[in-house]
């Protein structure tokens, strides 16, 4: 029969502070894993960022639009569009557009 015998462990036995390539490996992976993490955090929140910049600029771009299409629409209930501005421009003023002819028909019954 093998008689198992427990060695004593003193306290002060256990190596402190020196690493072993394995340890090293371990360390620098977890290194790597929590870098590409907080890169892809940062990266998310950069992508935020811009991303809100660019809604509010759309935003504000549609309020932009949004007050022009009440000017034409108001515009065009006021009678202000090119065919009665052009209208009115050749009956009231007599104007003409390039390439235009004016014909003054005579009464000939004299």
């Amino acid at each position: 029969m093998v008689k198992i015998r427990k060695l004593p462990v003193k306290s002060g036995s256990v190596r402190r502070g020196s690493f072993s390539v394995v340890n090293l490996l371990i360390f620098l992976v977890l290194l790597l894993i929590i870098g590409f993490f907080i890169f892809n955090i940062g990266k998310s929140i950069f992508n935020s960022m811009y991303l809100f910049g660019d809604n509010r600029r759309l935003e504000n771009r549609i309020g932009e639009l949004y007050y022009e299409k009440l000017v034409l629409v108001e515009e065009q209930n006021s009678g202000l569009s090119d065919n009665v501005v052009e209208k009115e421009a050749k009956s009231k003023l007599g104007l003409l557009r390039p390439g235009e002819e004016l014909l003054i028909l005579e009464d000939v019954s004299e």
